[in-house]
């Protein structure tokens, strides 16, 4: 019963961090997307407003990841 308990907690370990990964990949395009027209007018609010919605994104998944390892623990 034990061994079938920690299988389950691996997987929806591994779960949740496929969901981080696919958030910080999300956040990761969008900065990337966000910082095109910024770049060619070189606003600086522009460029800090593109940083601080990816710092929201990457504080997400890390977020999960760390849910992922309490799972796992």
């Amino acid at each position: 019963m034990e061994e079938l308990f920690k299988r389950l907690a691996g997987q929806i370990a591994f779960g949740v961090e496929v969901v981080a990964a696919l958030i910080i990949a999300y956040g990761a395009a969008e900065a990337l997307i966000g910082l095109l027209p910024a770049a060619r007018l070189w606003s600086h609010g522009g460029r800090k407003q593109v940083w601080h919605r990816f710092g929201m994104w990457l504080i997400l998944g890390l977020e999960f990841m760390l849910a992922a390892d309490i799972v796992r623990t």
